[in-house]
């Protein structure tokens, strides 16, 4: 099913050299003409487990006052949070609750209200969602630009990985697979540190997205990586907004969670690539206690100690 297999064992080779010497690795470029790369950004990947979403949001906001107290220019670029929620709704600063098929009283799951940009969306099992929390004044100071490079991070991993023409749409952010949406965007940014991020629909269940106008756009539908990879004559299965029964997210089997896994390993390579920055994994532990110790060195200036 996947292309990304054949190329797994080079970017594990070739897992510690900056993007461009790695892409002349792969791509028989020569060595001289491959300019050095100073930046480096650290993996958090928790994507083999459920988050909860309020933990994955507090582990931004430790990650985000890092970076953000960081005035060493040398120091790792941030951070790329990798994790699957528990099922939850996410609204935007603005979002309306007009896109909402439920009372927010009494919403199907968790309902939170963010910083980010957008208007309502659902995190669930089998879907990768990808947190940067990295310093945009050591790439580039400009929003548009990053959203266009997370664009470019899912086309490249779902070119990779599934052997999908990922597209993007004039006016709208996002990445569409023939006119279906595949993973979403929402962004803030602070003091140009970005956090919150993006979300591929891999294996996850899409029944949700019928409870709700995901990202407010009500003339599009959502699909996902393994419902693309499906035979044309396959029938998904409707949800009736209105029924009584509470709606069970399924749980993913061994073949789904082999996916997920699949486009963790790609998206950091993705990611190296489309941002020209090195890559290694951080340990969640280490990256705590980086965030407590950065916290207590800034209070400790601040006071003259």
């Amino acid at each position: 099913m996947s292309r990304f297999l054949a190329h797994k064992e080079c970017l594990a080779m070739t897992a510690g050299i900056e993007p461009q010497r790695r892409r002349a690795i792969r791509t028989g470029d020569a060595p001289q003409q491959i300019a050095a790369v100073s930046l480096s950004l650290g993996v958090i990947d928790i994507s083999n487990r459920l988050t909860h979403y309020q933990e994955a949001w507090d582990l931004q906001k430790q990650l985000l006052r890092a970076v953000l107290a960081s005035e060493d220019t040398s120091s790792p670029a941030g951070y790329l949070l990798l994790v699957q929620h528990q099922p939850v709704f996410t609204l935007g600063s603005g979002s309306s609750l007009e896109h909402l098929g439920f009372d927010p009283s009494s919403p199907p799951f968790p309902l939170f209200r963010t910083e980010r940009g957008g208007e309502v969306t659902y995190h669930g099992p089998g879907q990768l969602v990808a947190y940067p929390i990295i310093n945009l004044r050591l790439f580039n100071q400009d929003l548009h630009w990053y959203l266009r490079s997370l664009e470019e991070v899912i086309i490249r991993c779902l070119d990779e990985v599934s052997g999908l023409h990922g597209e993007r749409i004039t006016g709208l952010t996002g990445v569409w697979v023939g006119g279906k949406k595949v993973a979403a965007i929402g962004v803030r940014a602070q003091r140009w540190v970005t956090y919150h991020g993006f979300a591929i629909n891999l294996a996850n269940d899409l029944r949700p997205f019928q409870l709700i106008t995901p990202c407010g756009i009500s003339d599009r539908t959502v699909t996902s990586v393994k419902e693309l990879l499906r035979p044309s004559d396959f029938s998904a299965e409707v949800l009736t907004p209105t029924e009584d029964e509470p709606l069970n997210v399924r749980a993913l089997d061994i073949e789904d969670a082999g996916l997920v896994s699949e486009y963790a390993y790609a998206l950091k390579y993705a990611f190296a690539d489309s941002f020209s920055v090195g890559i290694h994994d951080a340990e969640l532990r280490e990256a705590l206690l980086l965030c407590n110790t950065t916290a207590e060195e800034t209070a400790s200036a601040a006071l003259g100690l």
